[in-house]
C-alpha cells in the first residue's frame, strides 16, 4: 500500500537516485537472483568496484544497522556515487533513535577529492568517515562536528550473498544491482559520542554492501524490510515491489540463522501485511505482519506487531538543494519509515523441535 500519488525514496538509496527517463518503457524482462546462495563473500566482493563508475547509474553503499542491547537503534551509510553533482560524490549518513526517544541525524556530503577507497578489500574513508574489514570482521569509525562514532562487529555468522549476489535487467542484462550480506547478524561494541551523551553500542548487528549500475527507483517502486537479530536466531527478509517498467512483480530474498550457521536462502516466504495505518508523513505503513517461511526443512511462523515507531523522514528536508532540485524533477514527496515490531513465532528446526521465541525486530517500508 502507501499513496500512489507520490514517488518515495527512503536516504539509504538517495546515492543511487540518477534522474529517471521522462517515459518508462513497457514491461521489460528481470532475472532475480539465481536459486540457493553462497556463504562467504571475498574481499573483492566487499571492495569499491571503480569499473562501474562510467555509468552515469553508478552508486555503491556501505550500510550498517546496530540494535543495541540498552532499546537504541542505529542506521549508519557510506556511498559513493557518479550523480553528476559534485558535491555529492560521496556521503555519510548516521541516525541513531536512542532508549528514551530522542533522535540524533547527521548528513553530510562530499566531492570526490574527499573519497577515497580500495578496489582490493573492503577499505573505504569519506573525509572523517572510514567502514573497513573482511571475513568476520567489521569496523566503521566517525568523527563528525555532531556525533563521534566507534563500531565494532564481529560476526555471528558468516557472510553471505544470493545466487552469483545480483538481480539483472532488461533481456540483455545490461544493468545489474547487487548486494552482498557481509553481517548477516553479529555481535557489535563500541560508542556513540553526542554532545554531553554517550551511547553503548553494544548489540545486535547487521552490514551489508550493494552497488548498481541502474537507477534504483526504475526498478523498485516499494520495499520492505524485516530483520530479526538475536544470539540464536537470525532472519533477514528484504521484499520489494518492482515499478511497472518490469511488470510490478514482487522479488523476495532473504535468509535463516540459527545457532551460527545459515540453515535456509529462499525467496520462498510470505510476509503478509494484517494491518496498515497512516502515519504523520501522509502515506501508510504495514503496522502488523502474518510471517511464514518454510525451507530447507525449517519452518518459521508467526506475528509481528509494531511496537514503536522511530522515523518517518523527509528526504528532501536533509539533502542539499541541489540534490533536492534534481530529485524533484522527477519525484514530488520521498519519504522513508522506520520502526520496530514485537514478533512471536513458532520456530520448527530440521530435526522437527518447536520452539516459541518472542522479542524485538527492526522495520522498514520504503516507498519511491
Amino acid at each position: 500500500m502507501g499513496r500512489t500519488s507520490a514517488r518515495q525514496i527512503p536516504w539509504r538509496l538517495v546515492p543511487l537516485l540518477i534522474l529517471l527517463p521522462a517515459t518508462a518503457p513497457a514491461a521489460e524482462p528481470f532475472h532475480a537472483f539465481e536459486p540457493g546462495g553462497e556463504p562467504g563473500t571475498s574481499p573483492r566482493f566487499q571492495a569499491w568496484h571503480p569499473e562501474f563508475e562510467d555509468s552515469g547509474s553508478y552508486g555503491e553503499s556501505w550500510f550498517f544497522l546496530v540494535r543495541t542491547d540498552e532499546g537504541g537503534v542505529l542506521f549508519a551509510l557510506l556511498s559513493i556515487t557518479n550523480l553528476g553533482l559534485r558535491t555529492f560524490d560521496g556521503t555519510y549518513e548516521l541516525d541513531y533513535y536512542a532508549p528514551d526517544g530522542s533522535k540524533l541525524n547527521v548528513h553530510r556530503e562530499f566531492t570526490r577529492d574527499q573519497v577515497t577507497a580500495s578496489a582490493e578489500k573492503m577499505d573505504v574513508t569519506i573525509a572523517s568517515a572510514r567502514a573497513w574489514g573482511g571475513g568476520n570482521r567489521y569496523h566503521l569509525t566517525m568523527e563528525d562536528v555532531d556525533a563521534r562514532l566507534k563500531l565494532d562487529i564481529t560476526n555471528l555468522l558468516q557472510p553471505y550473498k544470493f545466487g552469483d549476489g545480483s538481480i539483472a535487467f532488461y533481456e540483455d542484462r545490461r544493468e545489474t544491482w547487487t548486494l552482498g550480506i557481509h553481517t548477516p547478524c553479529g555481535r557489535s561494541s563500541g560508542t556513540l559520542v553526542a554532545g554531553e551523551r554517550t551511547y553503548n553500542l553494544d548489540g545486535f548487528a547487521y552490514h551489508d554492501h550493494a552497488w548498481a549500475n541502474i537507477k534504483v527507483p526504475t526498478f523498485v517502486a516499494k520495499w520492505y524490510t524485516l530483520r530479526v537479530l538475536e544470539q540464536d536466531l537470525a532472519i533477514v527478509l528484504h521484499q520489494q515491489v518492482l515499478t511497472d517498467t518490469f511488470g510490478g512483480a514482487t522479488v523476495r530474498f532473504g535468509l535463516v540463522g540459527m545457532d551460527g550457521k545459515i540453515v535456509a536462502s529462499s525467496r520462498h516466504f510470505s510476509l503478509q501485511p494484517t494491518a496498515w495505518r497512516d502515519v504523520a508523513s501522509g502515506f501508510k505503513i504495514p503496522s502488523a505482519y502474518r510471517l511464514l517461511i518454510n525451507a530447507n526443512g525449517c519452518k518459521i511462523e508467526g506475528t509481528i506487531r509494531e511496537t514503536r515507531f522511530d522515523a518517518a523522514i523527509d528526504v528532501l528536508g536533509q539533502v542539499s538543494w541541489p540534490i533536492r532540485m534534481a530529485i524533484k524533477a522527477f519525484y514530488t514527496n520521498p519519504y522513508f519509515h522506520r520502526y520496530r515490531g514485537q514478533y512471536e513465532l513458532d520456530v520448527t528446526d530440521r530435526r522437527g523441535t518447536v520452539r516459541h521465541v518472542s522479542g524485538t525486530a527492526v522495520l522498514e517500508a520504503n516507498y519511491f
